[in-house]
């Protein structure tokens, strides 16, 4: 409570002497009227603030400045674009090809319908498991690993996966 008065009372110094006393069970009063017992408060002029003039920080001497590695090959190689594949567990394996290797600051990731699904190392092949039936978009994506800034994204691939239904 002390310090939120002492805050507004900085915030009005200009236009107002501050004075400090004690009440009757030793706490301080802060007021801008002055009393027999009350002394007044040197008040320090507040820090401020005028933006635009920031410094830009220099790089050190030794560091120098990383260039984005730019992936040539980000593609889901199979099953192809607009494939069926009928599995009635709902396994699902793609195989995917990443040139150049992926970064060790990067993460790759396969998505499926737009969401996250599961994080990669590279070139290889996935299984995925219980895929519910019907038409899903496969792609990939490296992303930072610190920042989470997207760094490239393959090209969409829509792949249906047919499965036994018991309803139909």
């Amino acid at each position: 409570m002390i310090r939120f008065l002492i805050v507004i009372f900085c915030s009005t110094a200009s236009a107002a002497t501050i004075y400090k006393s004690e009440d009757e069970f030793g706490r301080p009063v802060y007021s801008n009227r002055a009393n027999e017992t009350a002394s007044e408060v040197e008040l320090k002029e507040p820090t401020t603030y005028k933006g635009g003039n920031l410094p830009t920080p220099k790089a050190s001497k030794n560091e120098k400045p990383v260039p984005q590695q730019r992936y040539t090959t980000l593609e889901i190689l199979e099953p192809e674009n607009d494939a069926t594949v009928r599995d009635n567990a709902g396994t699902l394996t793609l195989t995917v090809k990443v040139e150049p290797s992926v970064n060790s600051h990067h993460t790759l990731t396969l998505q499926m319908d737009g969401q996250n699904y599961q994080k990669l190392a590279g070139t290889g092949t996935t299984v995925l498991e219980n895929v519910d039936r019907g038409t899903h978009v496969f792609q990939l994506q490296v992303t930072h690993e610190q920042s989470g800034e997207v760094i490239e994204t393959g090209p969409a691939s829509s792949i249906t996966l047919l499965r036994y239904s018991v309803q139909h």
